[in-house]
This record gives structure tokens, sequence and C-alpha cells, in this order.
């Protein structure tokens, strides 16, 4: 049995490790809102909002599946990590496992929006990928929370398979991602 001292400092531990996850998401989401394309003066004056929107489908569609893609799995971490009770230093290494291959994601989008690399089918499958191991880094930080107790008690573990199974998200992003239009 764990000594009342180190359940405590891995409480605390839980506590630090939400708040930092959380606020890389959010300023992660801050970060990818400010890819959205913005209109020039003369574009704004001159049409309408469908125009504009029209005319920037192809900076638009990727970054909005971006931000799709980050706020569903930012809801399915918080809905994982409500449960969790404590977390030690495996979890917690699994944890910034899934926070490097977010970051590595917002890198494979940004490089998704440069003229340079926009549509080459690298950076889509850098996109792809990143997108699929931030998922993966999830249920292995998941399944270890199971197997070693982190979750709370009265969660018993067939319901906390069925909660994983409900929060995983089913957005046919994360499996492929969607070519840029082209004009």
């Amino acid at each position: 049995m764990k000594s009342k001292a180190k359940l405590e400092i891995q409480k605390n531990q839980y506590s630090r490790l939400a708040t930092l996850i959380d606020c890389i998401y959010a300023l992660v989401l801050v970060i990818i809102v400010t890819q959205l394309p913005v209109p020039s003066e003369e574009e704004w004056a001159g049409g309408t909002l469908i125009e504009f929107l029209t005319s920037q489908g192809n900076d638009l569609f990727p970054v909005i599946i971006a931000l799709v893609l980050l706020i569903t799995y930012w809801i399915q971490n918080n809905s994982l990590f409500g449960n969790l009770v404590r977390t030690d230093n495996i979890h917690t290494s699994l944890s910034l496992l899934q926070i490097f291959f977010v970051f590595s994601y917002l890198y494979a989008v940004s490089l998704g929006t440069e003229e340079n690399f926009e549509g080459q089918s690298s950076v889509l499958a850098f996109q792809s990928i990143t997108a699929a191991l931030i998922g993966i880094a999830g249920a292995m930080s998941w399944f270890y929370a199971q197997q070693n107790q982190l979750i709370a008690p009265a969660i018993p573990i067939n319901a906390a398979v069925i909660l994983w199974r409900a929060s995983t998200p089913d957005c046919p992003s994360k499996r492929v991602s969607v070519p840029r239009l082209t004009a």
C-alpha cells in the first residue's frame, strides 16, 4: 500500500499536470486561430463574407479542421482526466508525450499554411501522423491509469473502458488529412 504522503504528492502532481495540459491546449488553440486568413481592406470593402470565405478556402479549411480536431482532443482529455484521482511519473510522462504531439501537430499545421509547402503530400502525411499520435499517446496514458489504479475507485474497470470508448473522437480528419482545395 502506498504511503499517505506519496498519495498526497501524486494528487498534487495530478492537479498541476491537468492545469498545464489545459493551458497548453488553450495556447495551441490561440496559435491555430492566428493561422486563419485575415482579409485586406480591399477584400473586405469590395466583397461579402461569402466571397472572402470562398476565395480563402485553401487557407481556411485546414485551419478549421485543426481547430475541430484539437478541441475534440481537449474535450476527450478533460473527460478522461476528470476521472483520475492522482498521477505518477509514468502517467505524467505519457501525458507530456501527448502534449509533445500536440505541439508537433501545431507545427505541421503551420507548415501546411505556408505557401512553400501548401498541399504537399509530405506535409499532409505529417499532419495525419501527428494527429494520430496525439490520440495514441492519450490512449496509452488512459490505459496506464486504468492498470495502475489512478482512476477514481468508484469507477469499475469495465466502466472505465466504456468511458474511454465513448470519449474517443470519431472524426474523419483523425484518420486522413483532407488535401487543400485547388483553385
